[in-house]
């Protein structure tokens, strides 16, 4: 190699490791780096966004919401066996029970469903959601 052929390559590489392209210290590879925060913060900016559009909320605010909506669903779901015996009173008592039975066993899967049940992942315990 000649010295005009090492000086040219000298110089490549100071002008690649002032650009941030080469790196020798601790194995740091500034692109990679460079790549991995520029999509942090894309993500950040993307969830941001759903935020501002409504498309997410906090998992606990849903939580009371779904909570609610139960128990105003159990209150119905509750009322539709005396209902029913007011309306029709050729009901037999054991047509009312069966009725009871039905309405408590669908109040009771409904009540028990978990994010498994609807094919949903469990948000991290870690994570704040």
């Amino acid at each position: 190699m000649t010295g005009r052929q090492m000086l040219l390559a000298y110089c490549g590489h100071l002008r690649e490791t002032a650009a941030g392209r080469a790196s020798e210290e601790e194995g740091l590879d500034l692109i990679a780096e460079r790549a991995r925060l520029a999509k942090e913060q894309a993500d950040r900016i993307a969830l941001q966004n759903e935020v501002t559009r409504r498309e997410l909320a906090p998992v606990h605010l849903i939580e009371q919401v779904l909570s609610q909506a139960g128990a105003r669903v159990s209150g119905i779901l509750e009322a539709i066996p005396g209902m029913l015996k007011r309306r029709l009173p050729s009901l037999s008592a054991d047509d009312v029970e069966l009725i009871t039975r039905e309405v408590a066993k669908a109040r009771n899967i409904a009540a028990a469903v978990t994010l498994d049940d609807l094919g949903i992942e469990a948000p991290d315990e870690e994570e704040p959601a």
